[in-house]
């Protein structure tokens, strides 16, 4: 992986963002009966810094930082563009929906408004979760055109963001975290499922060894979190989502492995392809 030092923006900001997204989504569930709760602000608000985050890292990986919003005029063409333009907007109403419940009594903002918001955020941020998948689709390169880069993505979003979740629900609410668990246990299947499917495409491909440490490091914080199933206190959490955050790691690091040592050689044939009848033809008009 000689090149794999150059993309660590990119799994930051893959993990990060799916996180933050799956948060939003498990935490949405306390407002189907539309019953406001107060944890809605400063989830918003954590959710939101954690998009915002992942993006300032993966501008590292950016030459030309200042043209990021350009990616706007794109959009009908570019997955990139997609992935930027949706990221964006979902951490936007995050923080539209913290502002609105921080201004509710001010301006009389009725409490579905905020809800929907919340949700609509959730929902913008689950399609640019499938963005980012779209842009890493290689069809040349045989690891990434099954469903690895999705079952991947969508496994940090519900793993990571019940994670980040329980995180935010245990520090604003002091909640069991045991309580919290229970409540949202059918979660669990999710990411296992999606691991397998991960598991399965690695042994396809001959890479048996990485898919067993993978799913070994990926199991981890569901025994963590079973195990604290009581009151514990903040710094065990941590060591949880720390956890969590380094299994997610790996397989970014695998992935992008893959992307490095393949990818521009993949490209840079493809390119030759296309371009082999146009040099063919003007070489016939030179010796004509």
């Amino acid at each position: 992986m000689p090149r794999l030092r150059d993309e660590w923006p990119l799994t930051v900001f893959t993990s990060l963002a799916p996180a933050a997204v799956g948060a939003g989504a498990v935490l949405s569930e306390k407002y189907s009966r539309f019953v406001l709760d107060p944890i809605i602000f400063p989830a918003s608000l954590v959710i939101c810094g954690t998009i915002a985050a992942a993006f300032l890292i993966s501008s590292a990986h950016i030459g030309r930082k200042m043209r990021m919003p350009r990616a706007i005029f794109n959009l009908f063409k570019s997955w990139l563009s997609r992935e930027i333009f949706l990221m964006s907007v979902s951490c936007g109403l995050y923080l539209l929906s913290a502002a609105m419940f921080f201004f509710k009594d001010k301006y009389k903002i009725e409490d579905q408004y905020i809800i929907y918001a919340f949700w609509l955020a959730t929902g913008v941020g689950i399609i640019g979760v499938f963005s980012i998948q779209r842009v890493y689709i290689v069809r040349s390169v045989s690891l990434w055109t099954g469903t690895r880069a999705l079952s991947m993505l969508f496994s940090s979003m519900f793993l990571l963001g019940f994670t980040e979740a329980v995180l935010i629900l245990h520090v604003f609410t002091g909640e069991f975290v045991g309580d919290i668990i229970w409540r949202y246990i059918h979660l669990f299947s999710i990411p296992v499922v999606l691991d397998v499917i991960q598991l399965n495409e690695l042994k396809r491909l001959g890479h048996l060894f990485t898919g067993v440490v993978y799913a070994v490091l990926r199991l981890v914080p569901y025994a963590i979190f079973l195990q604290l199933s009581g009151r514990v206190d903040i710094v065990r959490l941590f060591v949880a989502m720390g956890f969590a955050f380094a299994g997610d790691l790996f397989v970014r690091f695998s992935f992008f492995g893959e992307y490095s040592t393949t990818f521009a050689g993949e490209v840079g044939s493809a390119r030759l392809a296309r371009l082999a009848p146009s040099v063919s033809s003007s070489r016939k008009g030179a010796k004509s």
